[in-house]
């Protein structure tokens, strides 16, 4: 697929134009693959994926209007460009507004396509998920897999626009995740959760289900720890969540461009401890989120946001790059974090490609061996209510276990973890040389000095 959709999407071009836009985009947008759900140890049988859609842009007088839609006949798409254009018509005007890109050479990005998974059946899907829940069992009768799933399938995504634009792309991804709790007597834990994912069928998961297992058996010891200031170990689980609604935030342009980002004006100084860099790269090889361009039609790049705690470098899409007279860095993305549009239904903004921060000279079990009394944080909740503007994180640290001369001992119900995590970024001990990939995300086990707990 994709290739024979190119001519239907340069006709609906030419047709938005004729119609009296000034600039138009049409996106086409396809997935096809198949989702498992687990819930309390039972696999669900597979559902079978398959969402197509255009969406829509065009510019009248700096006015934009969007319309989407999911028939692809030709009647259909011009009603969606004249409802687009009427939309726009009756739009505000944005006088900041610029252009759509323009066409540029794309690079060549290895490992995002996996044939095995362009053949796979809804028992490929099934399988996986079996393993993951088998292997539970296998490692320790005393847990259960609350919930989890597997998906996995192809995308394939057509971008034109009147500004000679003209990309198709197309790549496979398998990922599994699976939640899990253990069970002793009257000894509960909370869901510990295990993530494995790829652009192809290289997941292992028995892994997934053999480590969520371990972590979950880890739980039932409970001790407790006082209120205090600590160091904690952060695993790259509980990081994504809390950069996902601060640090990124803070690093796209759009938020620093309304003086909200506490970056804002400061490319080139000390932001963080040297012991972190920070890259966003769109064109690493198997990476989730790599991609030959993104979906405005803008090549993908490798980026060094922070390095070494310095500065240097913002996400921009096209329009806040327009903004700053300067190139677009191919982070304008059609998507939101827990959205369930399809792509083709929205329109892009600011996300990152693949979220790297790279890893440290430590190793996560010498972190461990080496702190004498403090905690080790798998996972937070509320991460969504922090503050990106100022920092401010107030969360629950579950699971998190306590470390004392470098043993674990047990899980700490009910911690509270309150920081700035801009502040705390400037005070890292160690980062671990061994990476994850959560999501669209790469990141180390990180230790900072001195965190607030609040034990219930």
């Amino acid at each position: 697929m994709g290739h024979e959709y190119l001519d239907l999407l340069k006709w609906a071009v030419n047709e938005a134009l004729k119609l009296g836009a000034d600039e138009a985009e049409v996106f086409f947008s396809h997935m096809r693959g198949y989702i498992v759900n687990i819930e309390a140890g039972d696999v669900k049988n597979p559902t079978f994926l398959d969402e197509s859609g255009v969406g829509i842009r065009v510019i009248k007088d700096k006015k934009l209007g969007y319309a989407s839609i999911n028939v692809l006949e030709r009647d259909s798409i011009l009603a969606a460009i004249k409802r687009a254009l009427a939309m726009a018509r009756a739009s505000k005007e944005n006088p900041k507004w610029v252009s759509l890109p323009e066409a540029e050479k794309y690079p060549t990005i290895s490992g995002v396509y996996d044939k095995r998974i362009e053949k796979a059946t809804a028992s490929t899907a099934l399988d996986v998920a079996k393993r993951m829940v088998t292997s539970v069992f296998d490692t320790d009768k005393r847990a259960i897999p609350a919930w989890g799933g597997t998906i996995i399938g192809v995308e394939e995504s057509v971008i034109v626009n009147s500004h000679g634009v003209e990309g198709v792309k197309k790549g496979t991804f398998c990922g599994a995740n699976l939640g899990v709790i253990a069970r002793d007597g009257t000894v509960t834990t909370p869901i510990h959760t295990e993530f494995s994912m790829s652009r192809g069928l290289y997941i292992n998961p028995e892994d997934v289900g053999k480590n969520a297992t371990k972590n979950a058996i880890q739980s039932l010891q409970v001790t407790k720890i006082e209120t205090g200031n600590y160091p904690v170990i952060f695993s790259p689980n509980a990081s994504f969540m809390l950069f996902l609604f601060t640090l990124i935030r803070a690093l796209e342009a759009d938020f620093v461009q309304m003086k909200r980002s506490p970056y804002a004006g400061k490319i080139g100084e000390t932001v963080m401890d040297e012991k972190l860099t920070i890259i966003d790269d769109g064109t690493l090889p198997g990476g989730i989120g790599s991609d030959p361009f993104d979906d405005e039609g803008v090549p993908s790049q490798r980026k060094v946001l922070v390095d070494k705690g310095v500065l240097r470098e913002f996400l921009y899409d096209n329009y806040t790059a327009r903004i700053d007279n300067r190139k677009s860095t191919g982070n304008g993305i059609r998507y939101s974090w827990m959205a369930t549009q399809p792509k083709y239904e929205l329109t892009p903004t600011i996300s990152p490609t693949n979220f790297i921060i790279e890893g440290g000279d430590s190793s996560f079990d010498e972190m461990i061996s080496e702190m004498k009394n403090g905690v080790y944080v798998l996972e937070v909740q509320g991460a969504h209510s922090s503050n990106p503007e100022t920092g401010e994180v107030s969360v629950v640290a579950t699971p998190a276990w306590r470390i004392e001369n470098g043993e674990i001992k047990g899980l700490i119900p009910g911690l509270m973890l309150s920081m700035n995590i801009y502040d705390a970024l400037k005070r890292i001990d160690l980062v671990s040389h061994e990476q994850k990939v959560v999501y669209n995300t790469i990141l180390p086990w990180i230790q900072i000095s001195e965190i607030r707990l609040v034990s219930k």
